[in-house]
């Protein structure tokens, strides 16, 4: 206008020809006489040249479009080990720059293994450890010379909860097992999944053989963890005889065998057979002594005598007995002609 010196200009709002009220660029120019609009400095933003007759100026004004947010990051709380992202929406823009402060100010975050889509409108973080709780995030949002920060938001990281099992329990054979788990961190108000279908901390099981169990808890917050655990069943040691000889000294029958690994047997029983197919217990030898018996109520000078061996374990519960093993008879006796070996 040339009667109040305003270069102004109207926005086009519905693309319509609906325009708004006027945007004042300047109010200084004496006797305006040309206004234009063009990208002067190629940065995509259309800008405006006035001449003015009073003067003689050519003026130049540098269209700077400042951003504008339309949407701003909300506060995030996840699970430990859990992924979130955090959002902004805006107009004007195309240039981001996410900002992290945990402590000593904020500084532009860089793309790695917890953060990506640094420099977009979406700030993405992965597997996200509870060390980071209480951390600050902002965008920088630029357009040309121009820059805003979007408003600062936090991250909330709730701990998982943490299971107590023993890596395994222990069973007797035909018995039951009580299986108790202790919940620490995350927080109260805890639900149980039992992979046989349970939903209690305690749980008592009958496995007829090993067995394993999970159990997956979900604490108030949905943060989940989960552990495994197994039943082993005792069964008693399986012991052969190593040989049944005769001990020169006493002339009684002398039975050897090994002793096993484990250190589950208690005792080892001797058994002799008094019948046919009848075995009686004649002794017992404790697990840390010598594997080793010396049958003194054995003759085996009269006849061959057969043996076996069980153990038993600390439940109270006898192996099967083992083959059996006997001496060796030989009787001699006049024939014609000479003598006779009979074994």
């Amino acid at each position: 206008s040339d009667m109040n010196f305003n270069i102004v200009w109207y926005e086009n709002t519905n693309g319509q020809g609906f325009f708004s009220n006027f945007h004042t660029i300047t109010s200084s120019m004496i006797d305006p006489q040309s206004v234009i609009s063009c990208d002067i400095d190629g940065d995509g933003d259309m800008d405006v040249v006035s001449t003015s007759a009073a003067d003689g100026i050519v003026a130049w004004y540098e269209n700077h479009t400042v951003p504008h947010i339309t949407g701003q990051p909300s506060n995030r709380e996840v699970c430990a080990y859990q992924n979130t992202h955090f959002n902004v929406s805006a107009t004007y823009t195309s240039n981001y720059q996410w900002q992290v402060d945990f402590g000593s100010g904020f500084a532009d975050v860089v793309n790695g293994s917890i953060y990506s889509g640094v420099t977009t409108n979406s700030l993405n973080l992965s597997n996200i450890p509870d060390s980071m709780s209480g951390y600050l995030y902002r965008c920088i949002l630029k357009s040309g010379n121009d820059s805003i920060f979007t408003n600062s938001v936090s991250l909330s990281v709730d701990s998982l909860p943490v299971i107590g099992l023993p890596v395994s329990y222990l069973q007797c054979d035909n018995d039951s097992t009580v299986i108790s788990a202790v919940i620490s961190s995350g927080s109260p108000g805890y639900s149980y999944s039992w992979s046989q279908g349970d939903t209690t901390n305690q749980i008592t099981v009958s496995p007829s053989d090993t067995s394993g169990y999970q159990l997956i808890v979900t604490d108030s917050k949905g943060c989940i963890d989960s552990a495994t655990t197994s039943v082993d069943i005792i069964f008693p040691d399986t012991v052969n005889i190593c040989l049944v000889t005769v001990d020169t000294t006493t002339g009684e029958s002398f039975v050897v065998w090994e002793r096993p690994n484990s250190q589950r047997t208690v005792v080892f029983n001797v058994y002799r057979e008094t019948g046919t197919n009848v075995w009686d217990l004649v002794g017992s030898v404790p697990w840390d002594s010598m594997t080793v018996f010396l049958d003194t109520g054995s003759n085996p000078s009269a006849y061959a005598q057969s043996y076996k061996i069980t153990t038993v374990d600390t439940c109270g519960n006898e192996s099967p007995m083992s083959p059996f093993h006997k001496t060796m008879y030989l009787g001699v006796s006049l024939g014609s002609p000479g003598l006779v070996l009979s074994w």
